[in-house]
């Protein structure tokens, strides 16, 4: 009998070592031998195409990636829906999280879930300090675009602006202010007078409809305005411009329009069609996310680099002049 209990106390502490060791091998964040690594990725929406290009790239780069496990959810544009897609993907196994959302109210909650469980949580085109943060570079990408309509207006218009319009998306935060006020109005203003008050800067919140409304009320208003630029947070907002502006009879002489993204056959084919006032537009490559997401997972995980805390995708600015180059790189096709 006493070597009966011997032996089954002997098992019991070999079990209760092995499961110590098991959690302080989680803790630490290390996988087991033969385990995949579960990369869990939330989209913001994938009723956006751009959101849904960077959802495809994703699903394609990883299933390249047999010691990846891909968990993919979609947020719907929903705060709420962050959160339960967070807990969700951490129940699940989830080594990483990337994730991200227009409502940045919900930040301090998604913070708190990851440093509890233990996981990163990176957050896909969003510039917030307590975040690992991939994707877009806001104030680069709208200072490439405020670059492009300073540098226009002061060649074809001596740099007479009557107005600017910002077609913003105020629920993203400090998103939004990097784009298009650090980005777009600061770097106009690097070569062209731009008075506070000759600036409108309005919700047009990546909808084409309401987008185009906005312009239409402001264009409307302002009769006397000729010389007019509009900073878009998307190529969504750019679209209902340049359909408000086409709509009044303003041409490229009168209004420019400069857009942020690139991602579908929409954007492309407006650069490949003849001159109008939507003249540019700054690149995201969407549908290279997965790639570029890949190579640095895979450093940290495999080689055991430290994970940046913010890396970016390289913008570049898109016009009539280098449309086509561009589509031979993405495999954007146009009808």
């Amino acid at each position: 009998m006493k070597n009966f209990l011997t032996i089954v106390l002997l098992l019991m502490v070999s079990i209760s070592y092995a499961a110590f060791a098991s959690g302080d091998k989680e803790e630490k964040g290390e996988t087991k031998d033969n385990d995949k690594i579960i990369f869990g990725y939330a989209s913001m929406g994938d009723t956006n195409a751009f959101h849904a290009l960077v959802t495809q790239g994703m699903k394609a780069e990883f299933a390249k990636h047999d010691n990846y496990e891909l968990i993919v959810m979609d947020n719907n544009w929903d705060g709420e829906k962050v959160l339960e897609n967070a807990d969700q993907l951490i129940l699940r196994g989830a080594d990483v999280i990337m994730t991200g959302s227009s409502d940045s109210s919900i930040f301090p909650v998604l913070k708190q879930k990851g440093e509890e469980a233990g996981i990163p949580i990176i957050l896909t085109d969003m510039n917030i300090d307590d975040f690992y943060t991939f994707g877009g570079d806001s104030k680069i990408a709208g200072g490439i675009g405020g670059e492009w309509l300073g540098k226009m207006a002061l060649e074809k218009w001596d740099g007479d602006v009557d107005l600017y319009i910002g077609l913003e998306f105020p629920a993203a935060g400090e998103t939004n202010e990097l784009r298009m006020k650090d980005g777009f109005i600061d770097h106009i203003r690097k070569y062209v007078d731009l008075p506070d008050d000759i600036i409108f800067r309005v919700a047009g919140n990546n909808d084409i409809a309401l987008s185009m409304q906005v312009t239409l009320d402001i264009l409307t208003a302002h009769p006397e305005a000729k010389h007019i630029l509009v900073g878009n947070i998307t190529d969504d907002t750019a679209q209902g411009a340049l359909a408000a502006a086409q709509q009044l009879g303003y041409t490229q002489d009168q209004i420019l329009i400069c857009g942020q993204g690139l991602y579908d056959a929409v954007s492309a084919k407006n650069f490949l069609g003849p001159p109008n006032p939507w003249g540019a537009t700054v690149a995201y490559w969407p549908s290279r996310y997965g790639e570029f997401v890949f190579k640095i997972l895979d450093a940290h995980f495999s080689d055991g680099e430290p994970m940046p805390r913010k890396w970016y995708v390289e913008h570049s600015l898109i016009t009539r002049d280098n449309i086509r180059e561009v589509m031979d790189m993405t495999g954007i096709e146009v009808d």
